[in-house]
């Protein structure tokens, strides 16, 4: 089950909507390869925007290539000008090598990092895969994440 967090800066109105994990439908062939409720297209047509990471993924695909089991919604940050944002994450394996999406921020064109979010008390930290990232908003310069009351469990499928 999926969930979804709005967060935002403590001093300012910079917020996002962030969807993280997978839905009920979200099995490996529905995201892969043919789709159980749409006869045609695989989940991943629309799950990610980037036509060149889409095109490179199914070639992989068709040609021998093994998704992962691991792959659902993640935040991604870019370091350069600190805009957050919800992409899809996913893990292709093929000939010995593998495949992991390379999204880019829609701001600078810089390449995101893939992180994590912690709750710690009434602040929000935000890692990356080996220490915390000294995030600052993008509008203020503030370094606090609060999450919003809103956010929750997101049942999408």
């Amino acid at each position: 089950m999926g969930r979804r967090y709005t967060i935002k800066c403590s001093n300012c109105n910079y917020n996002k909507c962030l969807t993280l994990g997978i839905g009920m439908l979200y099995s490996t062939k529905n995201v892969f390869y043919k789709s159980d409720f749409n006869n045609s297209k695989p989940m991943l047509e629309t799950l990610v925007r980037s036509k060149r990471i889409k095109e490179n993924v199914l070639k992989l695909i068709d040609s021998g290539g093994i998704p992962s089991e691991n792959y659902k919604h993640n935040v991604y940050c870019c370091t350069n000008c600190n805009e957050i944002y919800s992409r899809f994450y996913f893990c292709i394996i093929s000939e010995g090598k593998v495949y992991e999406p390379e999204y880019h921020c829609s701001k600078c064109k810089r390449i995101l990092n893939k992180v994590r979010i912690i709750s710690e008390k009434d602040n929000l930290k935000i890692f990356d895969e080996h220490k915390e990232y000294s995030w600052k908003c993008p509008i203020c310069g503030c370094n606090k994440l609060e999450i919003d009351n809103d956010s929750g469990i997101l049942m999408w499928d």
